[in-house]
């Protein structure tokens, strides 16, 4: 049986950017984009679509960064881009990206399972965790493409498509990453990973994911996929060693950390 899916367009003001789900490319729908572009004022635009449309969307200017394979209910999503006027697409750390993604390469460790320290507590996030996860991520990030470090929009977001996993000692949240499911397309983002400074070394988030992971499965999430900072090699050490796939870099993708930075693409899919 054929899968319909609807297309889906965000608007993203602060990070200067449309992300548009295109599983028809119709001339109507390329009309509609060009139109985004012109009167939202964004400077990137973000197509996740079909192999079928990459053509189409190239002779609209568009050009592949990525991929996150399965990401449309076990279709590959080929991630295209188009810039507007600006050096958007021009990445500041060419150089230490390559850097960076050589060491990840030589690295063959390989993590299935952690023994976390009996001082740690892991848990899903509740409600009453909302103030205790804003000032983590203020401490940890000066820009972030969401607003995690508002207490009141984290508890608008957790909810049962979108959930946090947090690691606690003596009830201080000390790490903590999200799930973002989309369950049209039977796919979720493994994000918002952060651990405080003096706990770093720890591997907490080995944990945390692997939690993560275990509570998508059980509600039959297909593909997880995560976008890791570019400049950091832990976080790409740690989803490569947890057999995440690398595939593709996206250029000036969000404000993170320092401002706008590029974000590297890892895909897994359960066995």
């Amino acid at each position: 049986m054929s899968i319909i899916l609807d297309n889906q367009y965000e608007i993203d003001q602060y990070n200067q950017r449309s992300v548009c789900y295109i599983y028809d490319a119709s001339k109507a729908i390329l009309d509609y984009l060009v139109y985004l572009e012109e009167n939202q004022h964004v400077r990137k635009t973000i197509i996740y679509t079909l192999l079928e449309h990459i053509e189409t969307f190239n002779n609209y200017g568009f050009s592949m960064e990525g991929r996150i394979s399965g990401f449309f209910q076990g279709k590959d999503a080929y991630i295209l881009t188009k810039y507007k006027g600006s050096t958007r697409n021009e990445s500041v750390s060419v150089d230490s990206n390559q850097q960076i993604m050589e060491i990840v390469r030589d690295d063959h460790k390989v993590v299935s399972k952690v023994r976390l320290d009996r001082k740690f507590e892991i848990s899903l996030a509740t409600g009453n965790d909302v103030d205790a996860l804003s000032n983590l991520y203020q401490q940890v990030f000066t820009y972030y493409p969401t607003s995690v470090h508002d207490p009141d929009y984290l508890r608008t977001i957790i909810n049962k498509d979108y959930f946090f996993v947090t690691i606690k000692e003596n009830d201080t949240i000390v790490s903590a990453a999200s799930a973002m499911i989309k369950p049209e397309y039977n796919s979720a983002e493994i994000t918002d990973c952060a651990t405080d400074p003096t706990y770093r070394g720890n591997n907490l988030l080995y944990s945390i994911i692997l939690e993560i992971e275990k509570e998508l499965l059980n509600r039959g999430v297909q593909t997880f996929f995560s976008l890791t900072r570019s400049q950091s090699p832990a976080m790409n050490l740690t989803v490569k060693r947890l057999g995440y796939k690398y595939e593709g870099t996206l250029i000036n993708n969000c404000k993170i950390y320092s401002g706008f930075e590029d974000m590297n693409i890892w895909t897994k899919s359960p066995e």
